[in-house]
């Protein structure tokens, strides 16, 4: 396991290209600090889905990802970023981006994993990343 701090993070999405976008969806719990963090850069509100697939330790809580709570996605958004902070077999993606309207276009972010766009392309093992050191 490897450990990131937040300077590494904010100097890799200071150079980082992201879309343009209308809105940022973070997956809960995992990918709330990465979409605020990436909403604050786009300068765009921010909503949230909550799915459970996963516990704090990584392990697999059911087969499949369960949604737990709905997005609430204001009326007129036209383009939204789903942000997760890692993405192993994009199955919480996926679920996220079923809730989305047909019209709407729908791209997915994560920091480290399998998405539209990846933070930290290159890391390959489990990562701490800081905002779980502040859990304790």
């Amino acid at each position: 396991m490897i450990s990131l701090s937040f300077e590494r993070i904010m100097k890799q999405l200071e150079v980082f290209k992201l879309p343009r976008v209308h809105y940022v969806l973070a997956i809960a719990e995992g990918g709330l600090v990465p979409a605020s963090l990436v909403a604050l850069k786009l300068k765009v509100p921010m909503g949230m889905i909550r799915i459970r697939f996963r516990d704090s330790q990584n392990q697999i809580l059911f087969q499949d990802p369960r949604l737990f709570q709905k997005p609430g996605i204001p009326k007129g958004i036209q383009s939204v970023l789903i942000v997760d902070d890692v993405s192993v077999t994009g199955k919480s993606l996926a679920l996220a981006k079923s809730f989305m309207a047909k019209k709407c276009k729908v791209k997915t972010m994560v920091f480290k994993g399998k998405a539209d766009y990846v933070l930290f392309p290159e890391l390959r093992p489990c990562v701490m990343w800081p905002w779980n050191k502040l859990r304790g």
